[in-house]
């Protein structure tokens, strides 16, 4: 790492509550000795990972509704002496297949890239929310 580098995050909640044990002066960045700063991004900036972010939100509402629907099985799973992983894990990957068809892929994926263009005419700066 260099001296001058600069650390870049997203606004996400996590990313910010992190920012101040990770750039605070008794901070574990300072304390280890990482050099550069950390540039906070305006209020407001694209989302640049939402193909990604997207299948996770739609695989975990998916899950959420199968685990509502099927308790009995759940209760099961976490009571196996031997580990009930294997028992979720078809319904897992069923709800990642539900909650993402290939026409909201395709529709993530197209938006993703119009986003990455205007990015990229920006100089890689932040873009007007109006893409959003």
């Amino acid at each position: 790492m260099q001296g001058g580098q600069v650390w870049s995050l997203d606004n996400a909640a996590v990313h910010r509550s992190a920012l101040r044990d990770w750039d605070d002066p008794d901070g574990w960045r300072a304390t280890a000795g990482v050099p550069g700063f950390v540039l906070s991004p305006p209020l407001w900036s694209p989302d640049l990972h939402q193909v990604i972010e997207h299948a996770h939100a739609n695989t975990i509402t998916q899950w959420n509704k199968w685990q509502l629907e099927h308790a009995d099985v759940c209760a099961a799973a976490l009571s196996s002496k031997t580990g009930g992983l294997p028992l979720l894990m078809e319904p897992i990957r069923q709800a990642f297949f539900r909650g993402n068809m290939r026409h909201s892929i395709a529709a993530n994926v197209k938006r993703l890239t119009h986003v990455y263009l205007l990015v990229l005419g920006a100089g890689g700066g932040y873009i007007p929310r109006r893409f959003s």
